[in-house]
């Protein structure tokens, strides 16, 4: 994973051919979907992922990049994942059509993850804790 990083990173990563480009992204959702219990290898795919360049240029499925992302965020309640896993999803939500926007939307956990976030962005640990003990 850190090599593939290093290539989609800085000056390099521009001048890189597509279709290499492609194979680094297809390799980093392959990790994704394979390895779902190493938070370390997680982190260092969201690290490649978490580039305009690499989101943008590359040409691959974003709804099953945000499905493998929430997947990841599901799994794992690490901060940095969490920045990163929103700023993917954030950025890929803008090329997903509407079909596919409302299939990733369905999966109540995956509402629920994102609505966390913003609760935790927004407000006090106090009030994430009595809206956390509130009854169901």
């Amino acid at each position: 994973t850190a090599v593939v990083y290093n290539l989609t990173r800085g000056e390099q990563s521009a001048k890189l051919p597509l279709e290499l480009l492609n194979r680094a992204v297809s390799i980093t959702l392959m990790s994704i979907e394979h390895h779902q219990k190493q938070i370390q290898l997680l982190k260092n795919c969201f690290l490649t992922l978490c580039s305009d360049n690499v989101l943008h240029r590359a040409q691959f499925s974003c709804k099953r990049c945000c499905e493998l992302v929430f997947t990841s965020l599901i799994n794992f309640n690490d901060i940095h994942m969490k920045r990163m896993g929103v700023a993917i999803i954030s950025i890929l939500a803008a090329e997903i059509p509407t079909s596919d926007l409302r299939d990733l939307s369905s999966d109540r956990k995956r509402l629920e993850r994102l609505l966390m976030y913003v609760v935790e962005k927004c407000l006090l640990r106090s009030d994430v804790e009595q809206l956390l003990a509130a009854p169901t």
